[in-house]
């Protein structure tokens, strides 16, 4: 039950941080917000950031390094520094491709790594 909760946890933090990676870092213009449901504003967008740093705090893990990548290995998801991917999976194990540009993707963001951005790294 823990488990689950916690994955359920990690899956909307992942996604989130995602989202506002993608809004803050990239080049690309594609965030999209529906504002007749929920409003965003420079306030919205720090408390993000802050629930972020409280989380990461608490799990004590860099959740906005872009070069970690999340593998799940045995059951548990691990949070792997690109550089030691290779020593820790191989191209069959699961990840959470936070890459990700549409919502319909979201069902569909655990891959194997030979299907995703880090295949070279392994």
């Amino acid at each position: 039950m823990i488990d689950t909760i916690l994955l359920l946890v990690l899956t909307i933090t992942f996604s989130i941080l995602f989202f506002y990676w993608y809004a803050t870092y990239s080049t690309k213009s594609g965030f999209a917000l529906d504002e007749n449901k929920n409003g965003a504003s420079g306030c919205s967008i720090d408390t993000l950031q802050n629930t972020i740093q409280k989380i990461e705090k608490e799990l004590s893990i860099s959740l906005m390094n872009r070069l970690n990548v999340f593998c799940k290995i045995e059951d548990e998801i691990l949070c792997v520094p690109s550089f030691k991917l290779s020593t820790v999976a191989d191209k069959d194990t699961l990840f959470y491709d936070l890459t990700i540009l549409k919502k319909r993707d979201l069902n569909t963001y655990l891959k194997p790594i030979s299907e995703g951005w880090c295949a070279h790294l392994v």
